[in-house]
């Protein structure tokens, strides 16, 4: 089986003290387990690597649909790691436990220049 590729979007631009992001997410192939992990942006990152946001998992032969929307939210209280630009990573688990690839975005809270989410793509490596 293949791991599952996540596609995603976000109702908010920055995420501030008054202000969160609802991000709505989809797997085009059921799924076990999926993780949304914080780290500064320009450090490592991986699974398990940063702050958990969020996470959701099922015992097998339980799953997740796929192309179905879930939704979670993340505001100023789960980037713990002080006023940074973020980088968010998604994960999720395919019934054959292979985990996908990261899918990033980050936001930058210190620039005038770039306010909110300034990436959202596959990366290479």
């Amino acid at each position: 089986m293949a791991a599952p590729i996540v596609t995603f979007s976000k109702t908010s631009d920055y995420v501030s003290t008054n202000l969160s992001s609802t991000v709505t997410f989809s797997c085009d192939i059921n799924f076990q387990a999926f993780k949304a992990m914080a780290t500064i942006q320009g450090s490592a990152y991986g699974l398990d690597v940063g702050v958990q946001v969020m996470s959701m998992q099922v015992t097998p032969p339980s799953y997740y649909p796929a192309n179905t929307d879930y939704v979670f939210v993340i505001d100023y209280t789960k980037l713990t790691l002080g006023e940074n630009q973020y980088r968010i990573s998604l994960y999720a688990q395919g019934m054959d436990g292979t985990w996908s690839d990261k899918i990033q975005f980050g936001w930058d809270t210190n620039s005038s220049n770039v306010q909110g989410w300034d990436m959202g793509y596959w990366p290479n490596s």
